[in-house]
């Protein structure tokens, strides 16, 4: 595709641009570096900070301010007055030999940590008023304290606390800021009147002051070197103290004074630091300085104290803007806050002269001698100054193409258009590509140009893929091939013809933006989807052999630029941060080093621009950013690669289950036995924390529950995994964690978990149910027999029962019809003794026949009543009742008398036991009553009533006839009647009693109970 020559653009070319701005910018101190802070931001109580230490699992403990601040790397920790201490301004803090935690506060007296509460001990309540400025251990192991107005106090394991060292034995002044031991266990006392030395058997041994060397007459601190020097942090600058006790003084760097010096310390490649009150930081490498401010991303200049802790990285503590440590001492940064005043470096070349030329988004900056020169180009003629790619022409000029696709021309003054631009014009230039005899490469969508002794001729690729045609870098590899990248593969071009590798040849990707050669002649191609290898090349310059250089697949894998470094070292800028890779031992066991580099705490890296990568002629590397502006790396003398850091620790913070806390340890990672849960508790969460304060949030995990997982399961910024339904049974948590900068770290068992079996899955269940089984079957076994047993069994008795109701049955009828007989039988006598009557006068054998009929009638009624009965053993005794007084009324009321008869029975089934005494009892009573209590009245009334009360019965006969004033049931018992009623009632185990006073009155009194006994 061509694009047409405008008139404003015939115009432009007419004019020599010479009208531009240039500013020039010593480095001096303009460049950042990559450092972390800890303040306010980040969750600390205050940015005021006082002491650092970092205990043996790797937590650090801040004194702050606003307490004792403990962080994880995740969570911060704030001890303060609610936790037992006086105050919350904290001194002092330290770590004794058992590992127990001091601080010393405003308000005075030393704290120690017990069960996470801070305790004054009985002991030191002598200090309790005292400030205490400094707590450490002695050699010998006992504690000391330097106090503001006393000296300094030792206590022993004794628990007795002593004054020790003061004015009275030669310290040069009671306030004591410092106490530190050498190798020789003498200890270095700095006070406020400089600094005193006393052997192991505190003796003085000799001081120093203003008065003999020391230039300032505070001191801070003793730091002693590597080379076996003492540097003391002074009220003004720093006095360095040689073997033989000479004096050196440091009271500025560079013209600038280094006023109150607080703290100093030494890092592991022998730089000596030195934190100032409000200058900052500097960095002594011999004679070397560098100077290191807020305007170098420090967040104070004013150091308070300087702490290394055992992995070299020392922290920085500000009064005031918190904690700063450096990620990576070696990276600077120039952005717009430096000299070169640009946050977007788009290209970067090294010309021959050495000079380094940057196209950034302001223009065009160069780099020569410590200084860059800015240049911004005339904005008459260029609406954009974003120089997308620059090369040095034959002539020591440049050459740029800017973001609009148009070419401009530098010659150190002016920019112009080159004599070419016409011919170039019509096409979008992807790319230009110098060589050293003045060919110049170019390539555009649908074109490669070729420009050499003032002839272009153009190279059309194949059109058979489209994006195969749009061409972007070129290269030229030491065999003489050009290889140019592509959307759809690379592509190799030897001067006629286009060749072309593609994913489907084995490419990483796609799309292709970097092609570099290695000191091997092998060529590594940076896709969009990694990196691949090619050697082994044909006589054509094509490749035999590929292979893919396996990257870690949790940073992007979109190449934006491949360098070497000076010692063969791989460095691969990607659009999420920058990867440095050991290529040695890649090529060796074919494992990749990679330390991964972000330059920001969030999302995976800052991005990087192509083009933009060089290596200077000092062995520098420079990488132009698409945020940072540029970042510069050096190696430090001496050292050819980037050694890996330990990797991050990891601690357990809590283990749940069903979201209910099971297991949570104590500070630090101590050794936890099984953690056990029931079954149905089975939903886990594993709460852990990786330790790596340079980058907390970029640290890579594997992990998996062992005996669940197959695999192991990578993750990133993860603080806890989850595991739900997990069924019963044994369980390790294994784990392991990198850092960006470190290898993995060694597999560990966070923690082993047992899930208990349900009750009905245990063995002694599962036997107790094989027994009941057993016992069950037999069960049914036995049910099965009993229940076949009872069938039969009543099968038997049913055929027996249904021939013993047959039986039953012809038995009531032949009982029935016994009772029928007999009533017949009785009707018969007593129709007998009613003929018999007639032949007998009346008279005494008339009665007595006539009485034996009553009887005899009174027997027939109970056999009629049964007979018709239902049930033959039991009378109706109400109906049975009131035939036999209508059949003694009918037969012995007199004509002319008139006798009213009352009958109050209840209707109750009465044993025939019962009811034939009692029949003829009535019968006997109330013939009686006929006969005789009606002689002298022709009218009476004769009542019969019968009750039950529970298992009692009364029977009352009574009239109102003449009585009697005896009782008969003692005088006629020579008369039959009484006789018999009276043997009746004992028959039935009765008793009657007899009332004449106004009629005659029987009362019979019975129990069923007493006849059934």
């Amino acid at each position: 595709m061509l694009r047409f020559l405008s008139i404003g653009v015939a115009i432009k070319k007419l004019f020599l641009l010479s009208v531009f701005l240039v500013l020039s910018y010593a480095l001096g101190y303009g460049q950042k570096y990559n450092i972390k802070t800890y303040s306010v931001n980040d969750g600390l109580p205050s940015s005021f900070v006082y002491d650092v230490i970092i205990d043996d699992m790797g937590l650090v403990w801040f004194a702050t301010s606003n307490g004792v601040v403990k962080y994880d790397g995740e969570d911060y920790k704030n001890y303060d007055t609610e936790h037992g201490l006086k105050d919350a301004l904290i001194y002092d803090i330290h770590k004794d030999i058992k590992g127990d935690f001091w601080v010393s506060t405003e308000f005075g007296g030393v704290a120690r940590l017990e069960n996470d509460i801070f305790v004054y001990p009985e002991e030191l309540k002598d200090i309790d008023t005292l400030v205490i400025n400094h707590i450490t251990n002695a050699p010998d192991g006992t504690l000391w304290f330097g106090s503001t107005e006393k000296g300094v106090f030792q206590w022993d394991e004794e628990g007795a606390l002593t004054q020790i060292i003061s004015e009275e034995n030669g310290l040069p002044d009671n306030q004591v800021w410092d106490i530190s031991f050498d190798e020789e266990e003498n200890a270095w006392i700095s006070t406020s009147s400089g600094t005193a030395v006393y052997d192991d058997e505190i003796s003085f041994v000799r001081e120093f002051t203003n008065k003999n060397g020391l230039e300032g007459e505070l001191t801070y601190h003793v730091h002693f070197a590597s080379d076996g020097k003492k540097w003391v942090s002074t009220s003004n600058g720093v006095s360095v103290i040689n073997k033989d006790f000479s004096i050196e003084n440091i009271t500025e760097i560079d013209n600038r004074p280094l006023g109150y010096v607080y703290s100093i310390t030494e890092d592991n490649d022998g730089v000596i630091w030195i934190g100032t009150e409000m200058h900052g930081l500097y960095w002594l490498d011999g004679d070397n300085y560098t100077r290191i401010t807020k305007k170098n991303g420090l967040s104070s200049n004013d150091i308070y104290r300087l702490i290394k802790d055992d992995k070299g990285t020392i922290w920085i503590a500000t009064e005031g803007d918190g904690v700063n440590i450096f990620k990576d001492q070696e990276f600077q940064i120039y952005d717009s806050s430096s000299p070169l005043d640009a946050n977007i470096v788009y290209s970067a070349i090294k010309a021959s002269d050495g000079t380094l030329w940057f196209g950034t988004e302001n223009g065009l900056s160069s780099y020569k001698n410590d200084t860059f020169t800015n240049y911004t180009l005339p904005s008459l003629f260029f609406e954009e100054d974003e120089i997308w790619d620059i090369e040095e022409m034959s002539n020591g000029n440049l050459i740029m193409l800017t973001y609009d696709y148009d070419l401009i021309e530098f010659d150190g003054t002016n920019f112009y258009h080159p004599d070419f631009f016409d011919e170039l014009y019509p096409y979008y230039i992807s790319d230009i590509f110098t060589e050293d005899d003045g060919t110049m490469w170019f390539t555009a969508f649908q074109a490669l140009l070729k420009y050499k002794d003032g002839k272009l001729e153009e190279f059309t690729p194949p059109d058979e893929e489209y994006w195969q045609t749009d061409l972007g870098f070129i290269t030229k590899d030491s065999r003489g091939y050009y290889w140019i990248g592509t959307e759809l593969g690379v592509a190799q071009f030897d001067g006629q013809e286009f060749k072309y590798i593609t994913k489907e040849d084995g490419l990483e990707g796609a799309s292709v933006y970097d092609v570099r050669e290695d000191d091997r002649d092998h060529l590594w191609v940076g896709t969009n989807r990694g990196i691949s290898v090619f050697y082994d090349f044909d006589e054509d310059g094509m490749p035999k052999e590929s292979i893919e250089f396996l990257t870690l697949d949790f940073y992007l894998q979109e190449t934006i630029f491949l360098q070497f470094d000076q010692y063969g070292n791989l460095w691969q800028g990607t659009n999420g941060g920058m990867n440095y890779y050991d290529l040695e031992i890649w090529r060796g066991h074919r494992v990749v080093q990679q330390q991964h580099f972000p330059f920001n705490d969030y999302g995976h890296g800052i991005e990087f621009n192509g083009w933009a990568s060089l290596i200077d002629d000092e062995g520098r590397l420079w990488f132009g950013s698409n945020s940072k502006g540029l970042i510069v790396y050096s190696f430090p003398e001496g050292e050819t690669k980037i050694e890996k850091e330990a990797p991050p620790g990891i601690f357990l913070r809590e283990v749940l289950a069903n979201n209910q806390p099971i297991f949570q340890p104590g500070t630090g990672n101590e050794t936890q036995g099984m953690i056990e849960t029931s079954y149905d508790r089975n939903n886990l969460n594993f709460r852990f924390n990786a330790i790596d304060y340079k980058y907390p949030n970029r640290i890579v995990y594997e992990y998996k529950l062992d005996g669940l997982d197959e695999k192991w399961i990578m993750a990133r910024n993860i603080q806890e995994v989850r595991y739900t339904n997990v069924p019963p049974g044994t369980y390790e948590l294994l784990i392991r964690a990198k850092s960006i900068k470190s290898d993995w770290s060694t597999v560990q068992n966070l923690a082993s978990i047992k899930i208990e079996i349900p009750f009905w899955k245990t063995t002694w269940f599962l036997i107790l149910c094989f027994i009941l089984s057993i016992l069950l079957a037999l069960f049914f076994m036995q049910y099965y027999i009993d229940r076949k047993e009872k069938r039969d069994l009543k099968r038997l008795v049913d055929d027996q029962t249904k021939d013993l109701q047959s039986a039953l049955i012809e038995k009531e009828v032949l009982i029935k019809e016994i009772h029928h007989r007999v009533k017949n039988n009785l009707a018969v006598v007593s129709g007998l003794l009613e003929l018999q009557s007639w032949n007998i006068e009346e008279g005494i054998a008339k009665n007595a026949i006539q009485e034996s009929k009553m009887r005899v009638l009174a027997m027939s009624k109970i056999h009629e009543n049964l007979y018709q009965n239902d049930d033959l053993a039991k009378v109706n005794f109400k109906k049975f009742l009131e035939d036999l007084i209508e059949s003694v009324a009918e037969t012995m009321r007199k004509p002319d008398h008139e006798i009213d008869l009352d009958l109050d029975v209840a209707d109750v089934p009465m044993n025939v036991n019962i009811g034939i005494p009692l029949g003829l009892m009535v019968n006997e009573i109330v013939s009686n009553s006929f006969k005789h209590a009606f002689n002298t009245t022709k009218k009476g009334h004769i009542q019969i009533s019968f009750e039950k009360n529970g298992t009692n019965y009364k029977l009352e006969i009574k009239d109102n006839g003449v009585g009697s004033q005896e009782n008969v049931l003692d005088i006629n018992s020579s008369s039959l009647g009484i006789s018999l009623v009276k043997s009746l009632a004992s028959q039935i185990n009765g008793k009657v009693s007899f009332l004449g006073e106004d009629g005659a009155h029987f009362t019979i009194l019975f129990s069923d109970l007493k006849f059934s006994s």
